[in-house]
């Protein structure tokens, strides 16, 4: 996890930069999520536990840009893996 964190912070040094951070379990999950909110990113997060109808609004809160749009989307593998659109990204990182 440590590398992961570290990478994730190297990629935001960038303030261009737009990440999507791909995990599989819970635990890895939350441990970004924990990260982000510390270092107080704004980030969406989209996993199984996020209800169906939620998941396009969180999309589109990713998508939309500006200053004020989040950064990061962390997102499980298997409830963001299909489906969705998420371009505005220039970077992808798989945390397992």
């Amino acid at each position: 996890m440590d590398g992961v964190l570290r990478h994730i912070e190297g990629v935001l040094d960038d303030a261009s930069t737009n990440i999507l951070v791909f995990a599989h379990h819970q635990t890895v999950l939350d441990r970004i999520t924990s990260y982000l909110v510390a270092k107080k990113v704004e980030h969406v997060r989209i996993d199984g536990k996020t209800p169906t109808d939620a998941r396009q609004p969180l999309v589109d809160q990713f998508q939309r840009g500006g200053d004020r749009a989040p950064r990061v989307a962390l997102l499980s593998i298997t409830a963001a893996g299909v489906g969705l659109t998420l371009t505005r990204a220039s970077v992808v990182v798989f945390a397992e």
